[in-house]
């Protein structure tokens, strides 16, 4: 191996394993849904959010099961094998577009280990699901076809479904592409793709029977919720991404790294245009891959769901692979003018990332272990209280559920209906506190930010029976607290008139 691999190699494995320490088992909230998933399972519960209730309320039952399955075997929880593969996936991404150049490997590199969005979102499935189904299309469409090894391609592209049933659009990207290069029906790839996902879901039907999460009727009952404010869906859904993208990156630097990644675009545009061997080798790949992202972006506004951004890493890594092809064309520029001193061309091109990649570092260095969002780690607070002070058997409720389920080990009744699809239903019917009323759990946990809406009626309703025992607050929650709420009244027993 050349000594610039070498240093590849040694520079990405030192930003996985900084990267890995400084935020250790720590993630968004709705992780810690699927990691209480894979907590039951590696326990021996099975594979449920709470024992006994056999419903799919997760949108991503194969990494539940992956992490389950290690951590059952494994002497690490699944909250630390979600920090652990979630790294490991970016790193494989980055080493999988040596392709072009270790350089260009490393300015991805830099640009994913470094971005606020992604960093905030370790531990989601959308990592494997990205190297997944990147890997699978170098397999399946490389430059000289007589390379290609379509049922590989095919059986990583299942794994990346079974992670997560949108990675069929990837999937699907890929098979067209094979279809219109080679002039026929992509049999060996669809067989090595269709064989092991029919078995998974035949396995997620006979468990759940069914193969949707109940989380799209959820997410879907949150979207019509919010279409009264007048702006339309894709508008908003498009701002909400762009917010997400500056929500911790500066504005300019969240601009610039739009600017880089539609440079990029054009770059790659043009010397597919210039050459026609570069076209004829690389078009189907770079074609399949835009495909999935555009139609990626295109179905998630068309479900009318809200915008989550765990569900765009395959946009954010487009983003960034075209930021760096801009910095490494500027490189390859810069080394004509730099003949014989490459490592200044590439400080260069690294020049050019400096206004994403400092501010993202600060911002990782930051938040060396902890919770990169307050309320996670105030839910997690309330959770370990709860297995202190609680019995293994009392419910509590609440509407942000992940990390207090996975820390308190607790049976959660979800307000907000991902888990619960009678709690579901009364939401969408306006009987939420009736409903609550009627299961009447031991604890509740209110929310400042929720009080006006969802959590306002229950609190009323319930207001007479409760009494709050404790709140948990923070600096960086916005000055407010979360209350954990303990009933003072026996349990009503009395079902509601109407079904819920």
């Amino acid at each position: 191996m050349s000594p610039t691999r070498t240093a590849t190699l040694l520079l990405i494995a030192l930003a996985a394993t900084l990267v890995t320490t400084t935020l250790w088992r720590h993630s968004y909230d709705d992780a810690y849904i699927t990691y209480r998933y894979a907590q039951n399972y590696a326990t021996g519960n099975g594979l449920v959010f709470n024992p006994g209730e056999r419903v799919l309320g997760t949108t991503a039952p194969g990494w539940a099961f992956a992490l389950g399955l290690a951590s059952r075997f494994l002497p690490l929880d699944p909250a630390g094998w979600g920090t652990l593969l979630s790294v490991l996936a970016l790193a494989w991404l980055s080493l999988a577009l040596f392709r072009p150049s270790p350089a260009f490997s490393l300015l991805f590199a830099a640009l994913a280990f470094t971005l606020p969005w992604n960093l905030q979102l370790l531990g989601a499935e959308g990592f494997p699901i990205v190297a997944l189904a990147v890997t699978a299309a170098l397999l399946a469409l490389p430059p000289d076809p007589d390379d290609a090894r379509p049922v590989a391609a095919g059986v990583l592209m299942a794994a990346a479904m079974a992670l997560r049933l949108d990675a069929a659009l990837a999937a699907t990207a890929v098979g067209v592409a094979l279809w219109v290069r080679g002039r026929r029906l992509p049999w060996r790839y669809g067989v090595g793709g269709l064989l092991p996902l029919a078995a998974w879901l035949a396995l997620l039907w006979a468990k759940f029977g069914t193969v949707l999460p109940n989380t799209l009727a959820g997410k879907r009952s949150e979207g019509g919720a919010s279409a009264g404010s007048g702006i339309p869906h894709w508008l908003g859904y498009t701002r909400a991404e762009w917010s997400w993208l500056h929500r911790e990156l500066p504005s300019a630097a969240a601009l610039w790294l739009l600017a880089l990644a539609a440079a990029g675009a054009v770059l790659l545009v043009l010397a597919l245009r210039r050459r026609a061997d570069l076209r004829a080798r690389h078009l189907p790949l770079v074609a399949a891959l835009a495909s999935w992202v555009v139609a990626h972006e295109v179905i998630y506004r068309a479900v009318g769901v809200p915008f989550a951004p765990w569900y765009h890493l395959p946009t954010v890594a487009a983003l960034l692979a075209l930021a760096a092809w801009a910095a490494w064309a500027a490189r390859e520029e810069t080394r004509r003018w730099l003949a014989g001193r490459p490592v200044l061309a590439f400080a260069a091109a690294a020049l050019l990332l400096a206004p994403i990649v400092v501010p993202g570092a600060g911002w990782l260095a930051a938040h060396r272990d902890r919770a990169p969002d307050a309320r996670t780690a105030l839910y997690a607070d309330v959770g370990r209280h709860l297995a202190a002070v609680s019995r293994p058997g009392d419910v509590v409720a609440a509407v942000e559920i992940g990390a207090l389920a996975y820390t308190s080990d607790r049976p959660v009744l979800d307000l907000m209906g991902l888990v619960d699809p009678a709690a579901l239903e009364a939401r969408v019917n306006g009987e939420l506190p009736q409903h609550v009323a009627w299961r009447s759990p031991r604890y509740l946990v209110t929310a400042p930010h929720f009080m006006q809406g969802l959590l306002g009626p229950v609190v009323e309703e319930l207001r007479p029976r409760y009494r709050p025992v404790a709140t948990f607050s923070s600096p960086r929650y916005q000055g407010g607290a979360v209350t954990l709420w303990e009933t003072r009244t026996p349990r009503v027993s009395a079902r509601p008139s109407s079904p819920r």
